[in-house]
């Protein structure tokens, strides 16, 4: 199959597979709010929030350093797999091991013995997913991302039928805890199975090899657990000085939001194996495919903020229900603040967010991976400081508004170390017609924003991607750039 072939192949897999995986994640977000309450349903992201920190350090970088790897030394697959595999075992092991003990030094009065026992559940969850990434990587390298994509969406239609079953039963929240243990254990097996077919697996320890991934992973994990430190601290530090019902507030839109940050990943995730090939063979090439992926991601982002603006109550209601649209413990200006306010500014947040996820790929496959370890530690102390110092009189509205700040700092910061080693400017011409696109359809469906709203969403879509082809803002020479590169691969 050609490389370009390849590429759409993988991208349609990945958009269609990732699509549902949303889908079925919207369900059970909108399940669990609707049964659980603003209050409970904030202790849950509570427990979350607390295993995403670690999950961070347990993935250290490994995943994209495993995609390079098999990149560049296709001929060491097996070996490269085999030990990297071992190691994310051995590492994620003792992270979340250390998860699930150190939670019980955490006061009573910040999270009760419930969400401690769900945190000692997650842990083990969340590393059989951890497991699960770390073979998907070899997928990604190969562009077969069908393979993953066939155990996620099993896994996640497994998860929503237990939640549904066990909501309608009213089970604690161990027991709805449990059910992520059982679906993440599942997705590993389906995956496991996949992959040994195709390479032999098993545990190994190379000297030479696990130095070199750490070596190679180190400035690339520092970033990336700084970055979900500043992603994720902000629902840890909510959920320390305010209630878990500020808690529930934010993690409903945040949920909406955190979905929408998946997109610009997976995008990238397909054109990163093109990057780390074109950066030693043709910069031109290079270069283009570049403005190319920015143009892309610009449509998406402008389109999806530009609908979240406008439909922001009937998103939250959709998603969370009717408790979260009203419910409010703070008030501006004698108004009430609540997550459709919060969904608003998450949303200008997304497009700082698919910058980032453009400029990022870029950095690592340079190698260049340390240079963003100091923006990185800015954005962490930025992103603690100011969420120290007005959450505990802002609460949700005030982590809103440090995600969006921190956001901005990180986007800005990587482009300027991005450019640093590809001079590079990037064309606007398109984005200014993509941006009058955005706006039309704003004005199009603002007065049928309180309609049902798969009836805005629906008319919004078509009118504005009617738009972006008659103002001929998509790149047509994207795949065409994509295609001439073949040889590079094969």
């Amino acid at each position: 199959m050609g490389y370009a072939r390849a590429i759409a192949t993988n991208t349609a897999w990945l958009l269609s597979g990732k699509f549902l995986v949303v889908i079925l994640s919207l369900v059970m977000t909108a399940a669990l709010a609707r049964s659980l309450g603003v209050f409970h349903y904030g202790e849950l992201t509570a427990a979350f929030a607390y295993l995403s920190i670690f999950g961070v350090v347990a993935d250290f970088g490994f995943f994209q350093i495993l995609v390079r790897e098999i990149a560049r030394r296709p001929r060491d697959e097996v070996v490269i797999t085999n030990n990297l595999f071992t190691l994310r075992a051995v590492f994620g092991l003792s992270v979340y091991a250390l998860a699930a003990f150190s939670v019980w030094f955490v006061p009573g009065s910040v999270y009760s013995d419930e969400v401690k026992i769900g945190i000692l559940i997650l842990a083990a969850a969340s590393f059989f997913l951890s497991m699960n990434t770390t073979l998907i990587g070899v997928f990604q390298a190969h562009q077969e991302m069908q393979k993953a994509v066939v155990g996620d969406v099993v896994s996640r239609s497994l998860l929503l039928i237990f939640l549904l079953a066990g909501l309608k039963a009213s089970v604690p929240l161990a027991i709805i805890f449990t059910y992520y243990l059982v679906a993440n254990l599942l997705n590993l097996i389906i995956t496991y199975s996949y992959l040994r077919r195709r390479l032999p697996l098993h545990f190994a320890f190379d000297r030479s090899l696990w130095h070199l991934f750490f070596v190679e992973a180190w400035p690339l994990g520092v970033v990336t657990m700084l970055g979900v430190i500043y992603f994720k601290i902000d629902t840890v530090i909510l959920s320390i000085l305010r209630d878990p019902s500020d808690v529930g507030i934010y993690g409903a839109p945040y949920k909406v939001f955190e979905f929408l940050t998946i997109i610009p990943g997976l995008f990238m995730g397909t054109v990163f194996p093109v990057i780390t090939k074109l950066i030693t063979e043709d910069n031109d090439r290079l270069r283009r495919v570049i403005q190319a992926a920015y143009d892309v991601l610009m449509i998406i982002v402008l389109g999806t903020v530009a609908g979240l603006i406008v439909l922001a109550r009937g998103t939250v209601g959709l998603v969370a229900g009717q408790e979260f649209v009203v419910a409010s413990t703070i008030t501006v200006a004698g108004q009430p603040v609540t997550a459709v306010h919060i969904l608003m500014i998450l949303a200008l947040a997304l497009i700082p967010v698919y910058l980032g996820n453009l400029w990022g790929p870029v950095v690592v496959a340079y190698g260049k991976q340390s240079a963003l370890i100091r923006p990185g530690i800015i954005a962490v102390i930025l992103n603690i400081s100011l969420n120290l110092i007005f959450i505990p009189r802002g609460s949700y509205l005030a982590a809103a508004i440090v995600t969006l700040i921190t956001e901005s700092y990180m986007a800005w910061s990587w482009a300027r170390v991005a450019r640093a080693n590809l001079p590079l400017i990037l064309h606007q011409g398109r984005l200014a017609r993509t941006l009058l696109a955005a706006l039309i359809m704003m004005a199009v469906i603002w007065p049928v924003r309180n309609l049902m709203v798969v009836l805005p969403v629906g008319l919004g879509a078509a009118v504005y991607l009617t738009l972006i082809w008659l103002l001929g803002v998509i790149p047509e020479d994207f795949l065409q750039v994509i295609k001439r590169s073949e040889g590079i691969r094969e």
